[in-house]
């Protein structure tokens, strides 16, 4: 008798079939992971713009929250960080309220000319303060 060692093809390609299916599975599972991993750093950082608006209201000892992000006292990430998926900015604020945005940085997906920009994402992200004191939160899954 022969003593064969190895694999048959059937065996092989049931293996295969059999990772094919296990990837068909976990690849959307991984993409939206990545997708809450990168939702945390933008509701991390408005986070700490806010506080930074509560910390300036307090220092002032006013009413009027700051427009300005360089009067905050925050370590958060300057638009043309690439480091970052969002551009941070404080787009309205005056007495008693304001109103933080995260908005998805964008990728030239065209030719060298650079004529066309696509949104690889589609959310975008708002915190509100507002008269009343009451916070919104609005973006996400």
């Amino acid at each position: 008798m022969h003593n064969k060692k190895g694999f048959t093809l059937v065996e092989l390609l049931i293996v295969v079939i059999i990772i094919g299916i296990l990837a068909t599975i976990a690849v959307p599972q991984y993409s939206k992971m990545v997708e809450k991993a990168k939702q945390a750093e933008a509701r991390t950082i408005l986070g700490q713009i806010r506080v930074a608006q509560e910390l300036y209201l307090t220092e002032t000892q006013g009413t009027v929250y700051t427009g300005d992000t360089g009067y905050l006292v925050a370590d958060f990430p300057l638009n043309n960080d690439t480091d970052y998926y969002f551009e941070y900015s404080v787009f309205n604020a005056g007495d008693g309220y304001f109103a933080l945005r995260a908005v998805r940085k964008t990728e030239n997906t065209s030719a060298a000319d650079g004529s066309e920009a696509k949104d690889l994402y589609t959310k975008d992200y708002n915190v509100t303060l507002d008269e009343d004191g009451h916070w919104g939160f609005q973006g996400g899954l």
